[in-house]
C-alpha cells in the first residue's frame, strides 16, 4: 500500500486539509503446519504456539478505518 504523492503537493501530515481516499490494503496471512505422525511433535507444539501468538497479537490491533477477518 502507498499513496503517490502529487507534483507540488506537500508531505507534511495535513492530511485533515485535504479530501483523499481511504487506502485499501488487503492481506492474507496463512501458515501451513504439519500435524503428521511423522512431524516432530515439539517443533509442532513451537509452531501452533507461534501461530496462535501471532493471531492474538493481530485481533489486538486497532486503528480508525481498519478491519479484519479471520476464518
Amino acid at each position: 500500500c502507498h499513496s503517490r504523492k502529487r507534483k507540488g503537493q506537500r508531505d507534511d501530515n495535513q492530511a485533515g486539509q485535504y479530501k483523499t481516499k481511504p487506502l485499501i490494503c488487503p492481506l492474507e496471512i496463512m501458515f501451513i503446519v504439519d500435524g503428521s505422525e511423522k512431524a516432530k511433535s515439539l517443533l509442532f507444539d513451537q509452531q501452533k504456539e507461534f501461530i496462535l501468538r501471532f493471531s492474538t497479537r493481530l485481533t489486538q490491533l486497532s486503528s480508525a478505518g481498519w478491519r479484519l477477518r479471520l476464518r
